[in-house]
């Protein structure tokens, strides 16, 4: 048996939890959507309202121009320093500040779901399938499938270097944002239809033997690097990537940065959080490994970066408990 620690932020309070995680899940792929909404355009700094900390101007910004988050931003690396692109692209897991050497690091993380959580072997995983608006059409002259794109902000770090000099004489500093992007390239069966949650699938076992199907990749410059992505995708599936251009026109125009972190927002801000924490909690299998119950551990832990709504904190528990009949030990919750 083994028993799991967690600690659950809800609007100011704190909840801490040892439940035993063996899993006995109903079925991997009938797990309520993700709320995916539009968020208005807000500004200001807090560190405990979900990536909200980023529908803002960066922290220490004083003019309107020197906002790092705003409408136009694209998702494209302009970093000038490419050990910061390098930093950028590793497992974001919490929000974090660390400063050397007149190097400050800001980690921010947005997505609901950890990157290692949806790539942790031996699950039956699954994201939300994106609304038909949000996505770019892949153009591919398949008989068999569908084929579409989409994107999320897992995280993003700001770097900002104090060690340069202005041209009087003072303290110059520079920054750079640089966000993570979950890359999703769905498959979906012609004929059928289209399902709420998506499997995810490796791209050795591809789409085979699944009505629907999704790869995903995590990357900080997707204008640079999408289209190679996709055509590697489809080139192991047999298909070729037609409509380039219409993928080059999505991520410049389509697709919006500050607006996607806004609905990672709202997710954390709402039951949404419960819908995406449950859908992973129902996709481990019946029998997990100690390797997936700590996978499970860490996504727990994850929930303490942002409050909690103490809605979609109780279906949390609830589920948590409810996928466990074989568990003969429970905790009670003690408050911290």
């Amino acid at each position: 048996m083994v028993f799991i620690a967690f600690r659950i932020t809800y609007r100011g309070h704190a909840t801490r939890h040892s439940v035993s995680t063996h899993s006995d899940p109903e079925s991997a792929y009938h797990a309520s959507p993700a709320r995916r909404h539009r968020s208005h355009h807000g500004s200001g700094l807090d560190q405990d309202r979900g990536p909200q900390v980023l529908l803002l101007e960066a922290h220490r910004q004083r003019q309107a121009q020197d906002r790092l988050l705003h409408s136009e931003l694209r998702p494209a690396d302009k970093a000038g320093n490419t050990a910061y692109s390098a930093l950028a692209i590793d497992h974001i897991t919490k929000k974090a500040s660390t400063t050397q050497h007149g190097i400050t690091v800001v980690s921010l993380p947005f997505a609901p779901l950890l990157r290692s959580a949806l790539t942790e072997a031996g699950g039956s995983f699954t994201i939300a399938t994106p609304q038909a608006g949000d996505r770019c059409v892949i153009e591919t002259g398949s008989n068999d499938w569908d084929v579409f794109f989409d994107m999320t902000p897992q995280g993003a770090k700001l770097f900002e270097d104090a060690n340069g000099k202005s041209s009087t004489g003072g303290t110059a500093i520079s920054r750079d944002f640089i966000v993570q992007y979950r890359m999703e390239l769905f498959f979906v069966k012609k004929g059928t239809a289209e399902p709420v949650r998506v499997p995810i699938v490796s791209a050795t076992t591809g789409p085979r033997n699944h009505d629907a199907a999704v790869f995903l990749n995590w990357d900080t410059d997707p204008m640079g690097h999408a289209h190679a992505y996709i055509v590697e995708v489809l080139r192991a599936a047999g298909l070729t990537h037609q409509n380039p251009d219409a993928l080059a026109d999505w991520l410049t125009n389509g697709f919006n940065v500050h607006d996607r972190i806004a609905w990672q927002a709202e997710i954390w801000d709402s039951e949404g959080i419960a819908d995406e924490v449950n859908a992973y909690i129902d996709g481990l299998p019946s029998n997990p490994a100690d390797q997936q119950l700590n996978a499970l551990a860490l996504q727990l832990r994850y929930l303490e970066t942002y409050n909690v709504p103490l809605e979609a904190y109780r279906s949390i528990h609830k589920k948590i408990e409810g996928c466990s009949p074989r568990a003969s030990r429970r905790r009670s919750p003690s408050r911290t």
